[in-house]
């Protein structure tokens, strides 16, 4: 299986995702404790939630990196290919149109 460069953007924004989703049902499993982590206004409890809230973030952006890419991918072979011009150019005006033998 030959993986494309465009899809380790893929696999990356779900290895992003994923575990981050599975961290933060753990940290909301303690929330109310009043002293976990030192407390709601610590900061090691702030540097925890802003780690997890980025890794979030870092992963929706591949994602949309990847969806991106993938639909200026389809855009341009459909702009560039050949087959695509011949037909453009068989279906225009009459007396524009272009004559082809294709079998």
């Amino acid at each position: 299986m030959k993986i494309e460069p465009i899809q380790i953007n893929l696999l990356l924004a779900w290895l992003y995702i994923l575990p981050r989703f599975a961290s933060g049902v753990l940290f909301g499993c303690n929330f109310h404790k009043e002293n976990w982590l030192g407390g709601y206004a610590s900061q090691g409890r702030r540097l925890y939630r802003l780690g997890h809230i980025s890794f979030v973030g870092l992963g929706f952006v591949n994602l949309l990196f990847y969806f991106t890419a993938a639909i200026l991918r389809f855009a341009l072979r459909r702009l560039i290919s050949p087959r695509a011009d011949v037909r453009a150019l068989k279906s225009g005006p009459p007396s524009l149109t272009v004559q082809t033998d294709e079998h």
